[in-house]
């Protein structure tokens, strides 16, 4: 299933451009096999040494302030993110410490003991769990004289482990570390309440520790992700027409006025029609036969660019001398990436919810 947003038209009367934004689902880092179907959420971190903070020092010479997160608060975003993606029948989270008496940070992931008893004492097929999060945060002032207003802002680096472990198996199955960053700001007309006004540094270690559990999810379960898309509208009667198609949603018919357009003599009016063509099919989720489509529409613009020609006479080829050899290339790139994908996406998808 593909979602799309409509996004206003550009381009010149004569060709006529207009650009949209879709959503689609990719595969997941990781597989699971079909039998894993009770997932345990287990925090691994110790909480030795979490209310501590250290300063960073960057080649720039700013100051940056380093946190260890806090691994329950990311095992309970993590399982609460599972439980509503509906992809498992059971996510269990277990609420026993296991790491209440450690003296010094674990550093270890869990032993294939740990795992048996946790599997068994939790009723899980398997265990995910969270052994590490690392926090970079920088604070920020602003002043923009201009509208009398100092913006603060603190940015974090978040960057959680994660493990993968199933009964059964010495060493993990996997090892996830994704990185992403997350920030909050806040205006005042002066610096001292802009400052004031900023999250506090236990604030930040909390919210950015949900944050490690809920980005974790999209490495263990297909996700959606938005790309840009367009379409030629062009002179013709069946192209204009099928533009009003395109806006109601009616994928089948834009595609079949499309292809009248395509039965046009004039190389031009046959590779806009045709990269359309492709883009009906991909958004009725037939991605063979748009990439098929977009190769068509490829070869035109190959044609129409004169790229074998500018080649054989050495001359720079970039995108103000193949305009449309490198629209629909890159469109043909993007399909052959999601075909690729594909039957991986639909391993990971069967017998699941949407």
């Amino acid at each position: 299933m593909i979602l799309w947003t409509a996004l206003p038209l550009l381009g010149s009367a004569c060709q006529s451009i207009e650009h949209f934004s879709i959503d689609y689902r990719v595969p997941a880092e990781v597989s699971f096999p079909s039998s894993f179907r009770r997932v345990g959420v287990v925090n691994n971190m110790s909480d030795v040494g979490s209310d501590s903070s250290q300063v960073v020092r960057s080649a720039d010479g700013e100051q940056r302030i380093f946190f260890v997160g806090k691994g329950a608060l990311a095992a309970e975003a993590l399982a609460q993110t599972l439980a509503r993606a509906n992809h498992f029948d059971e996510v269990i989270i277990c609420d026993s410490v296991l790491r209440m008496h450690d003296s010094i940070p674990r550093t270890q992931g869990l032993t294939a003991e740990e795992v048996t008893v946790l599997t068994q004492e939790l009723g899980a097929d398997f265990l995910i769990a969270v052994e590490n999060i690392h926090i970079l945060t920088r604070r920020k002032v602003t002043h923009f004289p201009d509208v009398a207003l100092y913006e603060g802002t603190v940015d974090a680096l978040v960057s959680p482990t994660v493990r993968i472990y199933a009964p059964g198996r010495k060493v993990a199955m996997a090892t996830l570390h994704p990185v992403d960053s997350i920030y909050w700001d806040s205006t005042s007309p002066t610096l001292a309440a802009a400052m004031e006004r900023l999250l506090s540094d236990q604030e930040v270690q909390k919210q950015a520790s949900d944050f490690a559990g809920e980005m974790v999810v999209q490495s263990l379960l297909p996700y959606w992700k938005s790309a840009p898309r367009s379409f030629y509208i062009g002179n013709g009667v069946a192209m204009r027409d099928a533009a009003v198609c395109v806006h109601e949603a009616d994928w089948d018919k834009a595609v079949e006025l499309w292809k009248q357009s395509y039965r046009s003599k004039k190389p031009k009016t046959r590779m806009q029609a045709a990269f359309n063509i492709a883009l009906g099919y991909e958004m009725q989720d037939s991605i063979g036969t748009a990439l098929e489509w977009a190769r068509k529409a490829q070869n035109l613009a190959k044609q129409i660019d004169k790229v074998d020609e500018k080649r054989s006479k050495e001359m720079k080829l970039d995108i103000q001398t193949l305009p449309n050899f490198i629209k629909t290339s890159a469109y043909v790139s993007e399909l052959e990436q999601r075909a690729t994908l594909l039957p991986l996406l639909q391993m990971q998808t069967k017998g699941v919810s949407e």
